[in-house]
């Protein structure tokens, strides 16, 4: 529990009956006062882990007595629990891992309970090898399996017995499935098994086929359509901030969820159960699968994979000999891969024959790669196999032979060639083979264009991007998109830059054969201009052969691609791909291994050891957002997705040291509860009792139609909609969640707000599991995520309750203000609070201050060699205007000038942040929105925060940075101070935004948000003012001249004549006037002279109070922004339309001159800033929060604003 005095009362949260409960009562037993006096025999997250657990038991003894004594590992494990749930479940895994043998052990488990299961396989032979299986494992005919291979009168009799429905388990190939459809049709199967679901994702008609034979109907499919469909377009209103738009469509994707999950109600659905190594899932019926499922298929991860991946580069003409000595030397268990799509194909189809030919001279026995000859290279018939290096073929997918199959070679890297034409009709491809070019040749007219093509397409919709790529191709009309004239006009557009684009590019290759960009690889060949991309999933399937679980090990193997060195950018681009799935991965050099200790190796591995050799453990990752958890389950490759209601969950097994992790990750989407707003509880939600304390946390809930948060209404008390969603949903999906896994691990935000959601997910799921810890994430990216694991911690109390405080604060303060308000006004939208009164009163005084200094601004337009504009205020009767504007001159004077030294400025803290956003005219909620969005993607550091400090890594990502442009010479590192909490606001790669851009094109980066134009230019703000913190100061000669008109000095001016020193201006952009360094004098014509009614104190934007709450030391980097908000919401303030400045209104100044005078000591800066250290206080373990929130509700009660309640012990809850 918190403490003893302090004891939250959580509504509606025992796990058991669905009672209120205390946090003590949580941790200590873990229900609730009834639940604990008697016993509970209701359907609850207790009762159903039972039933579960029994089940797997049954389980496990029979899959020991089908599998002659195995024990399932723990992944198996995993899968099983979901599957006994009766949850479509997804088995991703790397090839070999045991996931056939548990769908065949658990389709006879099925089938005994009197189920019917029908097993998919993609292709005759595996599907021949699972019927043998299945049959041989229960012991006697129990599948009927139809072999296309058999004599037709023996295929007619299966396709009757299969019409009858003579049959327990029917296996078949996805073939049989197109086929026979209305056979199958006939028939409710209870289960579905697809093994090796790539190959039937491949069809959109088998994908409905599939959905057909789950129990989905035309009418559920043609809704869930159309659904997607308004999914997007609610995201593209969005974007553009259509507000009138987006709730017209919100409403209607409403009524659509409503029909849809009314018709799924009368429908009879199955279990699906899918297997893969790699999963693909594209087209529109890949979503509406993914949809109506609530499962995502595609995923990839390479984890246990126990491979030495190498490389050389020889000429395709002379490379067979050294290839046969390779052979030679280790031996026979090899398999050689062609790959089909390489742009010289034929040379190394060529080369294989040579190396067969010396090979079979050597007394090798070589082979084709197909199903039956590898049972001859497992028998000792068969040496070596040769085969094409084809995702889909049998010879990568079809071959299954670990105790054989010691090492491949690849003629060739696996790759996809794409005309040239083809592949710049991609915009973002455009944009970044444009930046590239840009580079290679230093035009920037070339970069000018690649800004154009990103501007163009930064709102169109992933159909709206298909549609114009098509058209870009011919292969659909031009007329056919005249009618959406905006789409035809950026169409237009688009077309002259990638003609220009593709003669670019042309003209390059003429010159240089190839243009290397990144994993890209530009060629021009006697076929023509074509690009050609690194086809990693191939990679991975192919080389995965001689990886494989056997024996309670992963055999070892080796895997070596042969690559002409003009294209030895292929392999460069390969890596970079494999190490987006696995950061370990990475190609090394033939010459740079040791043959015999590979050769060693895998003969080691392939000995039944008898014990099992691989950890295995299943951990939950908790965070706010789904951005977040989806931006962590990236680092180890593509996750698949399953959703439990509504809430979303990212897997992915991952391999850390000698352990296997099965990672679950899901996101709270920010707090689970909130103080309760029900008026029967008194002191606005807080429970007081002889000196203990309670405030009282419901469920939050979210109006689905206008976004309103609240907590103890029936009904949204904004708009009056009952359509919304509820937490409660999150906390019984974390808590099912929770039971499934070894471990819990909660990654909120590493503050006072992340630690109070992170107690109250703990508290949520420890009645199911007590294993739960609190990492912190101070940057998202791998390496912290990996020491975060390392540093796992309890959660932190004293954080807990200074939160507690802060929001009891904001509540009772707020709360008795508003009510005062409404009473004194009859207004009840009128509201106040202990920060946003005092920082409405700084804008009050300035708008004061403003008013009174008013004076008439002239505002000079100068010509060269200033080339800038100059304005003063002056009197409103001065006669300035008139003289400069007959001398249509200013006289420049040279007062002096020096040699200065200027230091870089350190990196950003918030409030710095906020400030420079607002010269961009970018709102500070905006700006914090787009920073949060930054840190959940991945790019940028935490970004609430008062440090400026900057770790090693900070460090070292500047000086790759730096040394990638040619400027290590003006690294300067410094680390800005000593460490604290959090670091200073800094990118996590060392990329500027024309990196950023290259990466998520090629995919380098996964990209788990769409970046929009704000979001390049607040992470272009970030990286600059951090790179120049790690660079030298400059040294520049500073200049002041005195300006004149007719003898009348208007002031001075300071110009930078010349750079003595580099340093940071060469980031900077430093502007020089060096033709005024030698000028004692020199007139300057007036171009023009404006004048208007200004102030000589200027008004505050948003970035001005946030600096001034700063200097103050009111408000914290994770509130600025929301003090701002507030106080526009209640329609205190307004913005000027062009500047943003900040004016009171009427009723702001009403609300604060009476607030103000009513309680001037509650709402001064004074106290506001007492009571800021005061959270301060309690979160280091200082102060008694219980005590604190006691004193203020007294000193409110003092001041008539609330009267203290106290609840007798007879009925109270605690």
């Amino acid at each position: 529990m918190l403490t003893h005095v302090l004891n939250p009362l959580y509504r509606s949260s025992c796990p058991v009956c669905g009672g209120d409960l205390t946090s003590r009562d949580i941790e200590e037993y873990g229900k609730c006062p009834r639940c604990r006096s008697g016993l509970d025999s209701s359907l609850n997250v207790f009762t159903l882990n039972k039933i579960i657990e029994d089940e797997l038991w049954d389980f496990e003894e029979f899959f020991k007595t089908t599998t002659k004594g195995l024990t399932p590992w723990g992944a198996q494990k995993t899968w099983i629990k979901r599957i006994l749930s009766g949850e479509n479940t997804v088995l991703i895994a790397p090839t070999g891992m045991g996931k056939t043998t548990l769908l065949i052990a658990y389709a006879l488990f099925a089938s005994n309970r009197g189920k019917r299961v029908l097993y998919i396989t993609p292709t005759r032979a595996l599907g021949k090898q699972i019927h043998e299986r299945i049959n041989w494992d229960a012991g006697k005919e129990y599948a009927v399996f139809y072999d296309s291979g058999l004599s037709r009168r023996k295929k007619q009799a299966l396709l009757e017995r299969i019409g009858n429905g003579d049959f327990k388990i029917l296996v078949i190939t996805n073939s049989f499935l197109g086929r026979n459809f209305e056979l199958l049709r006939r028939h409710e199967f209870d289960i579905i098994i697809v093994d090796d679901v790539d190959s039937l994702l491949r069809s959109e008609k088998n994908i409905l086929r599939l959905l057909f034979l789950l129990g989905f109907n035309e009418e559920v499919v043609q809704l869930a359509k159309k659904r997607l469909q308004l999914l997007w377009r609610l995201m593209v209103s969005k974007s553009l901030n259509n507000e009138e738009s987006y709730y017209s469509i919100v409403k209607e994707y409403l009524d659509l969820d409503a029909k849809i999950e009314a018709s799924l109600r009368t429908l009879k659905r199955r279990e699906l159960i899918v297997a893969s190594a790699t999963g693909r899932i594209k087209g529109l019926m890949g979503r509406i699968l993914k949809d109506l499922l609530q499962i995502d298929v595609s995923g990839i991860t390479i984890y246990g994979r126990d491979v030495t991946d190498s490389y050389c580069l020889r000429s395709l003409d002379e490379a067979s000999r050294e290839l046969a000595a390779l052979v030679k030397t280790l031996g026979p268990g090899c398999v050689i891969y062609v790959s089909p799509r390489h742009p010289f194909k034929q040379q190394l189809v060529k080369l294989s024959e040579d190396l067969r030919g010396i090979l079979e001279k050597e007394g090798f026995k070589i082979a084709d790669a197909t199903p039956v000859n590898v049972l001859k290279l497992v028998s000792g018939q068969v040496d070596v196999l040769i085969g094409s290096a084809s995702y889909y073929g049998s010879g990568v997918r079809g071959i299954d032979a670990p105790q054989s199959i010691k090492y491949v070679v690849f003629l060739g890297t696996p790759v996809f060639t794409v005309s040239l034409e083809s592949f710049l009709s991609n915009p973002n491809i455009l944009t970044r083979i444009l930046i590239e070019l840009a580079e290679k040749t230093s035009a920037k007219s070339l970069r000018e264009k690649a800004y154009t093509v990103r501007r163009l397409v930064y709102y169109l919709s992933p159909g709206e991007m298909r549609l114009l790529r098509n058209v870009l191709k011919g292969k659909i009309p031009e007329e056919a998109i005249k009618p959406n004239e905006k789409l035809y006009g950026k169409y237009v557009e688009l077309k002259t830059l990638y003609s220009e684009t593709i003669d670019e590019v042309k003209k390059y290759l003429d010159v240089n054969t190839v243009l290397e960009a990144g994993s890209i690889t530009l060629l021009k060949n006697r076929d023509g201009y074509v690009a050609l991309i690194p086809d990693s999933m191939t990679y991975i399937q192919a080389s995965g052969r001689v990886s494989r679980l056997y024996g309670g090990r992963m055999t070892h193997g080796l895997s070596l691609i042969l690559e002409t060195p003009l294209l030895s950018n292929l392999v460069k681009g390969l890596e970079m791909k494999l190490r987006l799935i696995n950061k370990d991965l990475g190609f090394r050099e033939l010459k740079e291994l040791d043959l015999s200790v590979e050769k060693e190796l895998a003969e080691s591995t392939r000995t039944r050891s008898g014990e099992w050799l691989l950890k295995y453990r299943s951990v939950l990752i908790v965070v706010e957002s789904p951005t977040k958890a989806k931006t962590i389950a990236r680092f180890f490759g593509k996750p698949v997705s399953r959703r439990i209601g509504d809430v979303n969950v990212y897997e992915i097994p991952v391999k850390i040291g000698e352990e296997i992790i099965d990672l679950n990750i899901t996101a709270t989407r920010g707090h689970l509860y909130d103080l309760t707003t029900d008026p029967s509880i008194d002191n606005y939600g807080i429970i007081v009792e002889n000196g203990l304390v309670a405030p009282v946390y419901e469920t939050i809930k979210k109006c689905r139609v206008c976004g309103t948060q609240f907590t103890h209404e029936a009904s949204c008390p904004r708009c009056g909609s009952g359509v919304f969603s509820d937490q409660k949903t999150i906390v019984n999906a974390l808590r099912k969640l929770a039971s499934e896994v070894d471990e819990v691990l909660i990654a909120t935000d590493p503050d006072i707000e992340g630690e109070k959601i992170a107690y109250d997910v703990y508290l949520a799921v420890l009645p199911v599991n007590s294993n739960v810890w609190r990492i912190e994430l101070h940057e998202i990216t791998l390496q912290e995520f990996l020491k975060s694991i390392e540093r796992k911690r309890s959660v932190d109390r004293n954080k807990v309750l200074a939160e507690i405080y802060r929001r009891s604060l904001d509540r009772l303060v707020g709360f008795s203000l508003s009510q005062d308000l409404w009473s004194r006004f009859g207004r009840r939208y009128l509201g106040a609070g202990r920060v946003q009164t005092p920082v409405l009163g700084m804008i009050i005084q300035r708008y004061r201050d403003y008013v009174e200094g008013k004076c008439r601004k002239i505002e000079f337009s100068l010509g060269s060699p200033l080339n800038t504009k100059y304005s003063l205020c002056v009197d409103k009767d001065s006669s300035l205007v008139d003289e400069a504007r007959r001398a249509g001159k200013i006289l420049l004077r040279k007062e002096g000038e020096e040699v200065v030294e200027i230091a870089p400025k350190p990196p950003y803290t918030t409030d710095e942040f906020l400030v420079d956003a607002a010269r961009r005219g970018i709102p500070v909620t905006l700006a914090m929105k787009i920073a949060q969005e930054l840190f959940e993607a991945g790019l940028i550091t935490y970004h609430r925060t008062d440090s400026r400090y900057v770790s090693a890594t900070g460090v070292s990502i500047a000086s790759k940075y730096l040394a990638s442009k040619n400027l290590k010479n003006l690294f300067k590192p410094s680390h800005w101070g000593m460490p604290g909490t959090h670091e200073a606001i800094r990118p996590v790669y060392p990329y500027d935004t024309d990196d950023l851009m290259k990466a998520f094109t090629e995919g380098l980066i996964p990209l788990t948000i769409p970046l929009t134009g704000l979001h390049y230019s607040l992470y272009d703000m970030i990286f600059k003012r951090f790179i120049a913190s790690q660079m030298k100061p400059f040294k520049a000669v500073k200049a002041r001249f005195s300006l004149w008109v007719n003898g009348i000095l208007l002031g001075t001016v300071e110009v930078y004549t010349r750079i003595v020193e580099e340093g940071f201006n060469v980031l900077a952009g430093v502007k020089t006037h060096e033709v005024l360094g030698n000028i004692e004098e020199a007139e300057v014509p007036v171009r023009e002279v404006k004048t208007s009614i200004s102030s000589r104190t200027f008004l505050y934007n948003e970035g001005d109070l946030v600096a001034l709450m700063k200097k103050t030391g009111i408000g914290r980097p994770s509130t600025y922004s929301k003090i701002i908000s507030s106080i526009e919401r209640h329609g205190y303030i307004i913005k000027s339309k062009k500047k943003l400045k900040l004016i009171p209104t009427k009723t702001g100044i009403m609300v604060y001159e009476y607030v103000s005078t009513a309680y001037p000591d509650l709402t001064s800066i004074e106290l506001t800033k007492k009571m800021e250290d005061l959270i301060d206080e309690i979160s280091v373990g200082r102060l008694n929060a219980a005590e604190v929130i006691m004193d203020l509700m007294q000193s409110l009660s003092t001041r008539s604003l609330i009267t203290v309640k106290t609840v007798n012990t007879s009925s109270s809850p605690l």
